[in-house]
């Protein structure tokens, strides 16, 4: 998608394509079929089975299976059930919503992958903050799809050399939301290219416990998308948001770490407890610092960025966190 500096952006619209086919159900119709409808609707059939196929093998499709928690079978009987034209009700997925849609979902996507200013938007809106802005290399895949699962809008993921940026379109039904979601995990790819760059040698939390490493590196991850993109308006109970990350430091020490959903999904619609954290956190710093500064602790990884934002707190009587 784009030639200049910087990450290979590319889109790859095939999933959400694939979703909409079995929503219309008109993946396989040709003048044979109509011909002979008896024979025609068993080779539609078959035609299904084989798109629902390559759908469940998609990078989209398994990212929100694991992320709602939906085996393999009950997503291919729910598409089946959308290319057959019966009503799917299943409770962790929209597909009814999204076939009664289908042609206003088909509009949009064809704005969405022709219309590029939206990406640029988000991107300009991901990296503001980001020191190594200039220093990116590799690709990120844009990769739409129409599921509508349960609370899963997008998610960002490093697969090789290529970081997967998933954006349900069913969800994100707007352009605002479009955007501010795709610049959320843009972001997380951004750190993903840098950290994950085979020509540096970028050392974060090498030598912590793993139980603790996730929560500090989901503590920075989301941190920084959420003051990256949410424009400093979060939860207000900065004090609470503290108080439960310490809680599973503190558990994860000791070797029963609290569920990552205690910490990473809503909160009765007020987002991320620890990602409310992270980015009063990284507000902090950079209210704090010069550009140096914060490139410096934001090079740092985790560890970097808390031991700045424990000195800044310590002289202003900000909320902090026992390592």
């Amino acid at each position: 998608m784009n030639s200049g500096p910087g990450p290979k952006v590319v889109m790859r619209p095939e999933a959400v394509e694939a979703v909409l086919s079995l929503a219309r159900g008109d993946f396989a119709c040709g003048r044979e079929e109509a011909r002979t409808p008896v024979a025609g609707a068993g080779r539609n059939r078959r035609a299904a089975e084989a798109l629902v196929s390559l759908l469940l093998t998609h990078s989209t499709t398994e990212r929100a299976m694991t992320v709602v928690g939906l085996p393999p079978e009950e997503m291919r009987a729910a598409l089946l059930r959308l290319a057959g034209g019966e009503p799917v009700g299943h409770p962790k997925l929209s597909l009814d919503r999204v076939r009664d849609g289908v042609g206003r979902l088909e509009g949009y996507v064809r704005h969405v992958t022709t219309d590029l200013g939206w990406i640029d938007h988000a991107a300009n809106l991901a990296l503001r903050y980001v020191p190594w802005r200039g220093e990116l290399h590799g690709e990120i895949w844009i990769e739409f799809t129409a599921l509508g699962a349960e609370l899963y809008d997008g998610g960002a993921w490093l697969l090789g050399p290529v970081v997967h940026v998933t954006l349900d379109l069913f969800h994100l039904d707007n352009e605002e939301d479009l955007v501010k979601v795709c610049a959320h995990e843009y972001n997380h790819a951004a750190v993903y290219l840098y950290r994950y760059d085979p020509s540096r040698r970028v050392g974060w939390l090498e030598n912590c416990p793993p139980p603790v490493a996730q929560i500090l590196d989901l503590l920075y991850l989301e941190g920084l998308a959420r003051f990256t993109t949410q424009d400093r308006r979060y939860r207000p109970d900065i004090g609470h948001c503290f108080e439960v990350v310490q809680q599973a430091l503190d558990a994860a020490k000791a070797g029963s770490a609290l569920p990552r959903s205690d910490l990473w999904t809503g909160d009765a619609g007020q987002g991320h407890l620890g990602g409310t954290a992270g980015a009063f956190i990284f507000e902090t710093i950079l209210t704090g610092a010069d550009q140096t500064e914060w490139g410096a602790a934001l090079r740092g990884g985790p560890e970097g960025v808390l031991a700045r934002y424990d000195f800044l707190a310590s002289a202003k009587g900000l909320p902090r966190l026992r390592l």
